[in-house]
């Protein structure tokens, strides 16, 4: 506590110091400097009662009495500010102060009642007592309503300005890039200086990515971390089941710590494995000592020379301006939980989805209890992980109008997953021959592309087929329509043989010899009938060998020139680019297709292709 008129006001009274003592008591020691402000707060009424009074000495317990409320109302109004605005409505200039001077009020009136039950002395008893009825009655009226209200007011026609998305996506890759900078400088050479830095990117870049509290993560035990559980083996199987892929990925992916929060509440808290590489650094006992942490510090984010801990919100401050951000100044653990509480609005999200989230950032929510499920760790890391993953990318608007369940994030762990394997681009020029392809299916995912191949070369072919079709239909077309929609569903159960013969070819798993013919139907073609206004198949077929044939086209020098300069950023950090990002250079590379550019990107990035 600073020392001054306030301070001596605070250490010369009995009854603020017994007050601090049942508030350490309560909260604890992570709770001291909000405790002292509180202190700080009645000695200032203090202060302001002997003033009105004629510069008495006399201390807060004397003013604990029904004789002494009214005296307390008007040195309340004198400390926050109490006026009236141009609509003569009454206002405080300083409505939060009023709010907790009332509530600090109330806790020293029960802690002189109670030590006067422990001294038998009646008359300060029923003081308090009937103080404590008069603040029930009329401090609503006098002081708190008009601070509430003056509270609302005060935030009409001031918008609450959010963290700019690309200053957001600007610091996550900033972030990033120092964690693997200084996580190999401190297992190099560990000094004060590379683990301090270590921290506060790591610190920033776990409040970026949760959108949690500053000081839950900042005060995050060492303890703490160090004994969390392996949800892995506690998650419920049905839960498990049900879950996506993806999901399932993120389950593998990230982990789970729980801390302390706000109200003593469960604040979880993500980690991706690069935050967990750093947070097992800054916890080990040998880089800790070797860097001078003292060992008495309990944080994991410790700071130099003390048992406290690093301030979230200069590193964050700091870090954003390091990151080259338009705004930093708007980049704060607040701002970034009332940016995900807005964002997500975007989102078509289900109430117990709220109720998810919610959770996360430690809200209440007060409506619709009906839908409230277990939230346990399975969904906190699958299901608001998809959420948090999105809006960590700077993605998240993509998702709008969409279910929770319905958001992918696969895209941002395909690096990772090897889910592409290396393709030929004339398998994926096959795919889009068809007229009938449009560019949202093209850029489906890698589970999407076999499905999509199929059902485009059956749109080919029953294209062909309808070129070659009589314009005129009989009276009698019900039975032929009827033949001919058995027939589509032969070719497709055909096209469908196919596909799993050369799915079969490309892994190695039927070797076939080299005069077998993967296109051999002769088996399935056996019972098929042709309806009159479909033509035989066999020129299909001739026509599906000259496609076979035809060599791929190579990419020009040009091609590559401009292929290089738009995919620098992803070939250099070795990660797919979004859909978006590929549809925009189709129309740059505009001999080539979508998905001829993906598969490109993708065997580069993974050194099945070389650029020339």
């Amino acid at each position: 506590m600073r020392h001054d008129d306030i301070y001596d006001a605070v250490v010369s009274d009995k009854l603020i110091l017994q007050f601090g003592k049942v508030l350490i008591n309560q909260l604890g020691p992570r709770r001291t400097h909000n405790i002292s402000q509180r202190m700080r707060q009645l000695a200032r009424l203090k202060i302001q009662l002997n003033q009105n009074e004629g510069n008495t000495s006399k201390e807060l317990e004397n003013y604990i009495s029904p004789q002494s409320f009214d005296l307390i109302v008007d040195a309340v109004k004198q400390l926050a500010g109490f006026d009236r605005n141009e609509q003569q409505i009454s206002i405080f200039n300083i409505p939060s102060l009023a709010i907790t001077i009332g509530h600090n009020l109330v806790k020293a009136a029960e802690i002189l009642r109670g030590v006067a039950l422990r001294t038998n002395d009646e008359l300060v008893k029923k003081g308090a007592d009937d103080f404590l009825q008069l603040h029930s009655g009329e401090w609503t009226t006098s002081i708190s309503s008009i601070a509430l209200a003056s509270l609302r007011t005060n935030k009409f026609n001031k918008p609450s300005v959010l963290p700019i998305t690309s200053d957001l996506v600007k610091l996550k890759l900033h972030l990033d890039t120092e964690i693997e900078k200084m996580i190999k400088e401190v297992e190099m050479s560990p000094d004060m200086t590379a683990w301090r830095t270590l921290a506060e990117v790591t610190l920033v870049r776990v409040i970026l990515f949760n959108k949690r509290r500053g000081s839950e993560v900042s005060k995050l035990l060492k303890v703490t971390y160090e004994s969390r559980p392996n949800w892995k083996q506690s998650i419920n199987e049905e839960v498990y089941g049900v879950l996506k892929p993806v999901e399932k990925e993120l389950l593998k992916r990230l982990q789970l710590v729980e801390t302390q929060g706000k109200r003593n509440n469960k604040s979880p808290i993500l980690l991706t494995e690069k935050m967990v590489q750093a947070l097992d650094i800054l916890s080990g006992e040998k880089f800790r000592e070797a860097c001078g942490v003292l060992k008495s510090n309990p944080y994991i984010f410790a700071s130099q020379n003390s048992l406290e801990n690093i301030n979230s919100w200069q590193a964050m401050n700091k870090q954003a301006k390091l990151a080259g951000c338009q705004q930093p100044e708007l980049i704060s653990s607040s701002r970034l939980r009332k940016y995900i509480a807005t964002i997500s609005q975007l989102l078509h999200m289900e109430d117990h989805e709220l109720e998810w989230l919610s959770r996360h950032l430690a809200h209440d929510i007060n409506t619709h209890k009906s839908h409230y499920r277990q939230h346990d760790a399975a969904i906190e890391i699958a299901k608001v992980g998809s959420l948090v993953l999105a809006a960590d990318e700077g993605q998240l608007s993509r998702f709008a109008g969409k279910k929770l369940s319905e958001i992918d994030v696969s895209e941002f762990l395909l690096p990772d997953l090897g889910k592409y394997k290396a393709v030929d681009d004339r398998d994926i020029l096959d795919i889009e021959l068809n007229a009938g392809v449009t560019a949202e299916e093209t850029v489906s995912g890698p589970d999407e592309c076999q499905e999509d191949y199929v059902q485009c070369r059956s749109n080919s072919k029953e294209k062909k087929r309808k070129q070659s079709t009589d314009e005129t239909v009989s009276s009698s077309s019900n039975k032929k329509q009827k033949l001919a929609t058995d027939n589509q569903q032969k070719v497709l159960e055909r096209l469908r043989k196919l596909e799993g013969r050369r799915q079969k070819e490309k892994s190695g798993l039927n070797k076939a010899s080299e005069t077998s013919d993967p296109f051999d139907f002769t088996d399935d073609d056996q019972d098929y009938v042709y309806s009159n206004n479909e033509e035989d198949p066999s020129e299909d077929e001739e026509v599906e060998k000259v496609e076979e044939q035809k060599p791929k086209k190579r990419w020009s020098v040009e091609e590559n020139s401009l292929f290089k300069r738009i995919f620098f950023q992803f070939l250099e950090k070795k990660t797919m680019p979004p859909g978006s990002t590929l549809i925009a250079a189709q129309k740059h590379l505009t001999s080539r297709s979508v998905a001829q550019i993906r598969t490109r990107v993708h065997n580069v990035i993974n050194g099945k292709q070389k650029l020339s």
